[in-house]
């Protein structure tokens, strides 16, 4: 009998873990947004939808324009659950601070392990010049790139 109970249990188990793995999949298939569609404004979330944001852990890549400068950033989330929700950039004299945001559904299961995904982030400048531009990384941590932008 003992038998048996042990074994309901690791059905069980293996089933929660099945269901939260599934549901992994289809979040990491999911493309994220393209720059073109990344406002530097909030975007409005279903009300369900857990928001907040998120440090960035590297930057992995820089682009740049005579008007702007694209980032492909990391970005760490708390559990495998959390995809990119939107971006928010505070103009300053010598540049720009930038803070990336992540949502998550509350009512999906994950795996408590800390997790991260690749986010494009483009930011708008006026004119050419050297741009200072730092990415939110922790409570009074910032993640800093100059970015030279051509006349």
């Amino acid at each position: 009998m003992r038998n048996w109970s042990n074994r309901g249990v690791l059905v069980l188990i293996l089933a929660m873990l099945t269901v939260a793995c599934s549901r992994h999949e289809v979040s990491k298939n999911e493309e994220l947004p393209k720059p073109e569609d990344s406002a530097s404004d909030s975007k409005a979330a279903p009300s369900n939808m857990i928001i907040k944001k998120l440090q960035v852990i590297e930057i992995d890549s820089v682009g740049v324009s005579s008007n702007s400068a694209a980032f492909k950033v990391t970005v760490q989330t708390p559990d495998m659950c959390w995809k990119f929700s939107h971006f928010e950039v505070e103009k300053t004299d010598t540049g720009r601070l930038i803070t990336v945001f992540g949502k998550r559904d509350p009512g999906d299961m994950c795996a408590q392990m800390i997790s991260s995904f690749d986010a494009n982030i483009t930011v708008d400048v006026p004119e050419g010049g050297t741009y200072e531009c730092k990415f939110w990384c922790g409570d009074s941590e910032m993640m800093s790139k100059s970015v030279e932008i051509p006349d």
